[in-house]
């Protein structure tokens, strides 16, 4: 769906589904030629529309991937959130559990839609700047602002509870990030090295890592594990 509030009027109905049209024979391009086979002019063809009406969407091909980015990560924001936390007075474990349940969605969707995810994992690990407008930049990170929200919330209900040390929520927030999208990073070359590179279990090894350098026991954190790999 595309991101942003529900129109009401059917002429916005129509330019909303229009737009998610666009967008979707933009990702089946990607998904059929790779990034460097999405243009202007074939999603204009393929779309069958005229340059001109295309352009009354998108400005320019960074315009297009700016809005699949969007997109891609406000959808995994709201899968995110429908994670229920915990009680505030749940014990640690189970405040570990929903931090340990939240990364695993996030590999549970990357896996799941590969080539959706490819695009974010373009725009962040890409030497050069995919994306270099600001009017582009804005809304994706602004959607991954929005996609880290229930993970600063559970840290901080973490350290609340005693299942971690206390510490900047925001910033232990954009590390679980940064580090999950580095080893999803690995996914491309783990065909090459099956039995050094298994994705999940280093993604696990990962985020264990990152709690237990935050001042989760070993215990408590073994036992959350072991229970949401369970659940």
């Amino acid at each position: 769906m595309v991101y942003g509030n529900n129109p009401q009027t059917p002429r916005q109905r129509r330019r909303r589904d229009n737009l998610q049209r666009l967008l979707d024979t933009a990702m089946a391009i990607i998904v059929d030629s790779g990034f460097g086979g999405l243009s202007m002019a074939r999603l204009a063809d393929a779309a069958d529309y005229t340059p001109g009406a295309l352009y009354r969407y998108f400005r320019n091909k960074d315009a297009i991937v700016s809005a699949l980015v969007t997109q891609v990560i406000s959808d995994a924001g709201a899968t995110l959130a429908l994670r229920a936390a915990p009680d505030e007075a749940a014990p640690p474990s189970a405040h570990l559990r929903h931090l340990i349940g939240l990364a695993t969605d996030w590999l549970k969707l990357s896996q799941d839609q590969p080539h959706r995810f490819a695009l974010v994992s373009m725009m962040l690990a890409s030497p050069q700047l995919v994306l270099e407008h600001p009017d582009d930049v804005r809304p994706a990170f602004a959607a991954v602002q929005r996609v880290l929200a229930p993970v600063v919330g559970a840290l901080s209900a973490a350290e609340t509870s005693g299942a971690v040390s206390s510490g900047n929520a925001v910033d232990r927030a954009i590390l679980l990030f940064a580090g999950a999208q580095g080893v999803l990073q690995l996914g491309k070359t783990a065909a090459h090295a099956p039995a050094l590179i298994d994705v999940p279990r280093l993604y696990e090894a990962m985020v264990a890592s990152l709690l237990a350098g935050w001042g989760a026991p070993a215990d408590t954190l073994q036992d959350a594990i072991a229970t949401e790999s369970r659940s």
